[in-house]
């Protein structure tokens, strides 16, 4: 488990994220819902593979005029139903649960990342190998 000093869980959101994982033997790594002090949701729990044209269209904000687009979205995964568990390319390490059979074959972080980054290259790393990362909006933090 890697919380943030600032992450609280509700309560039963450790156990729910556990037996979630227990269920699915190709899940890797899960996060939560984050929600934000002002109510609003965390969206970097929920990211696609940074690339140029996925930055360019987020800081742009030409996003914004096509919100429902895919193509458009890659950067936040616009489209995504964010009230059903659903695959994510990354989350923030925030809040992220991480299978020991998972950090024990992928390796721990990489310590030439000074901060920022570093939960991109571990999100990398654990879809290269092969497992699964799931967005699990039924639990919140």
């Amino acid at each position: 488990m890697y919380l943030g000093s600032d992450a609280f869980p509700k309560p039963g959101v450790l156990e729910g994220m556990i037996s979630f994982m227990e269920a699915d033997k190709k899940l890797g790594a899960t996060t939560a819902k984050l929600v934000l002090r002002n109510g609003s949701l965390d969206m970097d729990a929920h990211r696609g593979f940074p690339t140029p044209w996925a930055a360019f269209t987020h800081f742009s904000k030409i996003n914004r005029l096509f919100p429902k687009s895919a193509f458009f979205n890659s950067y936040f995964l616009g489209r995504s139903n964010m009230t059903v568990p659903h695959e994510i390319d990354l989350c923030i390490a925030h809040f992220m649960l991480v299978k020991r059979q998972v950090q024990n074959e992928v390796g721990l972080w990489d310590e030439s990342f000074f901060v920022f980054g570093e939960d991109v290259d571990m999100c990398y790393r654990i879809k290269k190998a092969g497992w699964k990362l799931v967005y699990l909006p039924q639990f919140e933090v």
